[in-house]
């Protein structure tokens, strides 16, 4: 990633990984401050075609917070 030219985006890292580990399951895991965010990030729908992703949050709150959540659950979520 850090070679690539230009802006870095998630979807690409994650297209990179699975061309370089094919027939792997990948997750993606971001935190709670960022996932209200998902939904904007670029090609998005592509993201979670690709791989499951899992919200983990830090503090007194993380144990009820962690989902396997899809992007229609995330559009719900966020509007």
């Amino acid at each position: 990633e850090v070679r690539r030219d230009g802006p870095s985006y998630t979807v690409d890292t994650l297209a990179a990984l699975a061309e370089a580990a094919p027939g792997q399951e990948l997750m993606l895991i971001v935190g709670g401050d960022t996932f209200p965010d998902v939904r904007t990030w670029r090609q998005a729908q592509r993201i979670f075609d690709r791989v499951a992703v899992r919200m983990e949050t830090t503090g007194p709150e993380k144990s009820a917070a962690s989902h396997k959540i899809g992007i229609k659950k995330i559009a719900d979520r966020t509007k």
